[in-house]
């Protein structure tokens, strides 16, 4: 958070407390800063297959689904982001949407 507060401009810290946030299960605090992180960094796609996985946690698949399918669009061999789409499409389908 100190970090954060020093230079709310700072892609990495809004990054690694929305990492932080994920693993500690509170997806929606995680979101925020990831939201914020990939707002600020707009060519990482890391940013944004973490916030695609925590809309996924958080039961916000077509949320992640668009996430997951701009993390492809800037780094289209991208494992993680093809595996939460993959994810993704198939909660949809289970789900009927």
């Amino acid at each position: 958070n100190a970090a954060v507060q020093l230079d709310a401009r700072n892609a990495e810290a809004h990054g690694g407390l929305g990492e932080v946030a994920f693993e500690l299960g509170n997806y929606v605090t995680a979101a925020q800063h990831l939201r914020r992180a990939a707002q600020l960094s707009p060519g990482q796609a890391r940013y944004l297959v973490m916030l695609g996985d925590a809309y996924f946690k958080q039961g916000r698949t077509n949320d992640a689904v668009a996430q997951y399918r701009r993390a492809l669009a800037l780094a289209p061999n991208t494992a993680a982001a093809r595996s939460g789409l993959e994810a993704a499409v198939r909660r949809l389908a289970r789900e009927g949407n």
